[in-house]
């Protein structure tokens, strides 16, 4: 299909690479006129605030390039859309990278630094502090921190993730000598709300289930847990 729109700019669309992302559509294309691939992005601009918006969306990124961001080379407003023209980067979306094989923990921290480090070059990083925190402060807590969170430059390795795992053990084995049974349980809960739980299917979450409560000696909490987790999957 082509997108013209003017005599010097006509596009092919291929049909082999389109992503729709909820309010555009991106699209791989054929510069006719220089014969290069391109990445189109459709936006739908039906009112003034949404073409004002799209245009910045164009001055950010045209300020920005660091090859993991693609060059900006033109925009068109038509038929109430607005097109813009970008540099095609060859290369996988992360979905596809998840889908296609398993992804470890260092892999997919680099992947998350290097969107820090763009989110923090297009001047984006205080707007996402902001929704982190507004985030959190609709969790219902009144004890949730809020404060900004420090950020390593490098990825720890494997001897430095064994070394914070031995050096927190240790405080919880010093901290446990003299608690009580109450005081404890609230820390490991503490603890263990803070640490990621990968399922793979249903099975597994009800294995987890299963064996916490096999592991659970209060009566009283196995109930209440069976109790709730009735009332999630009633949906109330």
């Amino acid at each position: 299909m082509d997108l013209v729109f003017d005599d010097t700019h006509e596009y092919f669309l291929m049909d082999d690479y389109t992503i729709n992302t909820g309010n555009s559509v991106i699209y791989r294309a054929n510069d006719k006129k220089l014969n290069r691939d391109v990445a189109i992005k459709k936006i739908s601009v039906t009112n003034e605030l949404a073409l004002k918006q799209a245009k910045h969306e164009i001055q950010v990124l045209s300020k920005f390039s660091n090859g993991e961001v693609p060059y900006i080379y033109d925009y068109h407003v038509q038929d109430e859309n607005l097109y813009i023209i970008m540099q095609w980067i060859q290369g996988d979306s992360l979905e596809k990278k998840l889908k296609r094989k398993q992804v470890s923990l260092k892999e997919m921290t680099g992947w998350m630094m290097e969107l820090c480090d763009t989110l923090d070059e297009l001047a984006l990083s205080d707007m996402y502090s902001s929704l982190e925190a507004i985030g959190k402060l609709q969790s219902g807590s009144d004890f949730v921190d809020i404060s900004p969170k420090e950020y390593f430059d490098e990825i720890p390795d494997d001897s430095y993730a064994d070394m914070a795992a031995e050096k927190l053990i240790t405080e919880l084995d010093r901290l446990f000598t003299d608690c009580q049974q109450s005081v404890k349980r609230a820390v490991m809960a503490a603890v263990l709300s803070m640490l990621p739980v990968f399922f793979n299917n249903t099975e597994e979450i009800q294995d987890y289930i299963n064996s916490s409560l096999i592991q659970c000696s209060d009566e009283a909490e196995k109930k209440a847990v069976v109790e709730v987790v009735r009332m999630i999957i009633a949906g109330q």
